[in-house]
């Protein structure tokens, strides 16, 4: 009977240690691939844009994948290169003034988007970024809403025009 349960714990502890060695490993393989692909779109973007300096990458997810590079020209102008996962020969590059600023959005938003209801609007921002929805450059704002939801809505990044919200 002592047998047992020595090969009993034995068995339990060779189990969580299992489990605990594929979760590190699974979380390892997710982020090295992210790591990775950001790697890979800062060399694009310093080699085939007139990008000098990168300040930041983000990842951005709606029905395609992009990574989303910020920097600065030789000039110190502000750029911004859209990059798809799938076809990163498909880029956009666009100067940052062409579009609404991050605090022009948020001040849009947070002050009135035409039919748009008072329920759907902000209590709390939670982020803000910069992605690629139906083709175009638009900024997704993560937010709870005045029912406590929370809500993502996309606005476009030249006009501040809202595409559509969603709530959870």
């Amino acid at each position: 009977m002592k047998k047992r349960k020595k090969f009993i714990l034995f068995l339990f502890f060779l189990i969580i240690i299992a489990l605990f060695s594929g979760s590190i490993i699974l979380y390892k393989t997710a982020f090295d691939g992210i790591k990775w692909n950001k790697e890979l779109a800062i060399d694009l973007v310093l080699q085939e844009t007139e990008m000098e300096a990168v300040d930041d990458v983000e990842w951005f997810h709606y029905n395609e994948t992009y990574y989303v590079v910020y920097g600065t020209t030789k000039d110190g102008e502000d750029m911004i290169v859209w990059i798809p996962k799938s076809d990163s020969n498909n880029y956009v590059v666009k100067m940052a003034d062409e579009g609404l600023s991050e605090q022009e959005v948020i001040e849009r938003f947070q002050n009135g988007l035409n039919d748009f209801t008072t329920d759907d609007y902000p209590k709390e921002i939670v982020r803000v970024k910069l992605g690629i929805v139906d083709d175009f450059p638009a900024y997704e704002i993560t937010y709870i809403d005045q029912k406590d939801r929370y809500s993502f809505i996309y606005i476009d990044f030249y006009k501040g025009e809202w595409y559509r919200v969603y709530h959870l």
